[in-house]
């Protein structure tokens, strides 16, 4: 997208987008002022999936999509005795 930050906080949040392009997710975000504060909303699609986050900085904004596009972790074989 034609947003782009410079130093370290950009390389995290476009590192955040290009693992879950990667992992096969379509990734939008986009910036909305209410009542004169700015806010970032980041989605994430893939097939009927969709996922989404809110926060007031977008690095914080990608963290929080990121932790929602996560798979569940697989739970240990149970054994009956």
């Amino acid at each position: 997208m034609g947003l782009r930050l410079d130093g370290a906080l950009a390389k995290h949040w476009e590192s955040i987008v290009e693992k879950l392009k990667a992992a096969g997710w379509e990734v939008r975000w986009i910036e909305a002022m209410h009542d004169g504060e700015a806010g970032w909303t980041a989605t994430a699609i893939r097939g009927k999936e969709r996922r989404s986050s809110h926060a007031n900085d977008l690095t914080l904004a990608f963290q929080e999509l990121e932790a929602n596009c996560a798979p569940a972790p697989k739970s240990p074989a149970v054994r009956l005795v």
